[in-house]
């Protein structure tokens, strides 16, 4: 028989739940598949928790719930693998909260955002620090708890002795193996413990609903909040520059002309000459070279 193809194993996953968190679908099977051949086989990898049938007929199908994620997660490697001569398809169980679950996580989220935002405005969370600070400090003086934890352990060894005294545990196992033994007590603690079990699960779907809604209700107050800031920031107007820069940065219109400014004493007018006086040589500021007499003579 053909390998089960992506397509089908994304339609299996959007059509079948499983009310337990570590939970896989098992496809493609033979229908000579029992619930005890397919324990045995994944229990190699760890322990089963239940294994539910989801579809019959020429090919089987079956949700395998398992204790651990990991052992889930090693699962989901035998995709492929030969099961009674055909290879099966595994695939991640994708659990979709209901939409009671939703609703009510939805209601939650509501309450608590607003209740987060009221603790925010009225420093709920300060007073109720310092009224807890009050009562540790009263604990601390009259030793209310150290009383408490005492007067509980004495009662927990007076119980524990008179059940070992009057073996009480013992009878009580006695009477747990005869209600075992019961067809009709079995079935009925069979369907409350898995009634248990799914009630806890939707509880757990719902705390998690609730806190995935509620952080994206904070994230969007938030977000508001800075808009909001930034919108009243730049409503604001722009402040005009003071006297001080403007006098010292003239505009176009009130430019003035330069003026020369002196930097340094005026230079002294040197004395006339007249023309028929001889005229000194200035002194050299180098030493003058002895000059030749004659020019040299060619050989």
């Amino acid at each position: 028989m053909a390998h089960p193809s992506r397509t089908d194993m994304a339609e299996l996953q959007n059509n079948v739940g499983s009310s337990y968190p570590h939970s896989i679908i098992v496809t493609n099977l033979p229908p000579s598949t029992t619930v005890e051949s397919l324990r045995n086989f994944f229990n190699v990898l760890g322990p089963v928790q239940t294994i539910e049938i989801v579809d019959g007929g020429d090919v089987l199908t079956f949700v395998v719930a398992f204790v651990d994620e990991g052992v889930c997660q090693t699962a989901l490697q035998l995709h492929g693998v030969d099961f009674g001569g055909q290879p099966i398809g595994i695939a991640k169980v994708v659990r979709h909260p209901a939409p009671i679950v939703s609703s009510v996580a939805d209601v939650l989220a509501n309450i608590g955002s607003s209740a987060a935002d009221l603790s925010e405005k009225h420093q709920v969370g300060k007073r109720f620090d310092a009224i807890n600070e009050d009562i540790r400090k009263l604990d601390k003086k009259w030793g209310v708890s150290r009383n408490l934890n005492a007067a509980a352990a004495s009662v927990e060894a007076k119980i524990n002795q008179f059940s070992q005294e009057h073996q009480i545990d013992e009878k009580l196992e006695s009477v747990k193996q005869k209600l075992n033994e019961n067809p009709v007590v079995s079935k009925a603690v069979s369907f409350f413990k898995s009634a248990s079990n799914r009630f806890s699960q939707s509880m757990a779907d719902i705390s998690l609903e609730t806190k995935k809604k509620f952080a994206e209700k904070r994230l969007s107050a938030s977000i508001a909040d800075v808009n909001h800031t930034e919108g009243l920031l730049s409503d604001e107007p722009i402040p005009e520059p003071s006297n001080v820069q403007s006098s010292l940065y003239p505009s176009a219109g009130e430019m003035r002309p330069l003026q020369s400014v002196q930097t340094s004493a005026p230079a002294a007018t040197a004395p006339l000459i007249p023309v028929d006086e001889p005229v000194a040589p200035t002194p050299s500021l180098y030493p003058s070279l002895p000059q030749p007499s004659a020019p040299p003579q060619l050989l």
